[in-house]
């Protein structure tokens, strides 16, 4: 009995993974695929003895491949093999400590939609047959959101001990909320997971709007979430 409790205490049961970066390589096959964060990670599973291993990705709102992707579909199988190498070298050196307490914590807040958002004109454009098929996906989220504003959007963290917290947000999140996590507890391992409820579509930044692209224009939560989403962070960590 004694010999089976031990083999419990220091048995692998599964792998927690977080990464910051838009697990995309190319996407214009319309094609659902885990991309290549997904083919690192079962890559790692079938290695492992099929110990899970679990990829969070972190607050990549405004993080891509960058210089490393051009869209070419032969990049797939090397980014891949970055993010593979990243879980092994993840692993390396890990240190066991006996875990002796826990605490999660939730918040709710209201992320307020953006005020251009209305809703007869979203549901002309629904409606329209002439719009094209992305134009009308997008009022439909839009209008999705924009009806669902009154119920607040979770927010959580997994405190670990006194050494390490878990947080985890909505929307596609910019890194700098995930680097705001991280300072508020510079006394703490800080893990950030983004991409918990989606329906915000991407949260910027306040100057973001003004500064303009892609991601503001996708985003259906006003300038003001900046703020909520500070805030809340900082009470989840307090």
């Amino acid at each position: 009995m004694a010999a089976h409790h031990q083999l419990l205490e220091t048995q692998k049961l599964a792998a927690l993974h977080y990464y910051a970066v838009h697990p995309t390589s190319y996407d214009t096959d319309a094609m659902v695929t885990p991309d290549f964060a997904g083919l690192a990670r079962e890559r790692r599973i079938r290695e492992d003895a099929g110990i899970p291993h679990i990829q969070f990705n972190g607050c990549a709102g405004d993080i891509t491949p960058g210089k490393y992707n051009d869209g070419a579909p032969e990049n797939r199988p090397v980014l891949t093999d970055r993010v593979y190498q990243a879980m092994i070298n993840s692993e390396r050196d890990i240190e066991r400590i006996p875990l002796h307490n826990f605490e999660w914590r939730t918040q709710f807040a209201h992320l307020p939609p953006r005020e251009d958002m209305i809703e007869s004109n979203l549901l002309a454009v629904l409606r329209d047959s002439t719009k094209r098929d992305g134009e009308r996906s997008r009022a439909a989220l839009m209008l999705a959101y924009l009806r669902r504003t009154e119920t607040p959007i979770a927010f959580s963290s997994l405190m670990l001990n006194e050494c390490a917290g878990i947080v985890h947000l909505p929307g596609e999140a910019f890194i700098e909320y995930q680097l705001y996590a991280q300072a508020q507890r510079p006394d703490l391992f800080v893990a950030v997971a983004s991409y918990g409820d989606c329906g915000p579509g991407y949260i910027c930044l306040e100057k973001s709007f003004a500064e303009g692209g892609y991601e503001p224009n996708d985003s259906f939560c006003a300038p003001q979430s900046e703020m909520v989403m500070k805030r809340t962070i900082a009470a989840l960590l307090k």
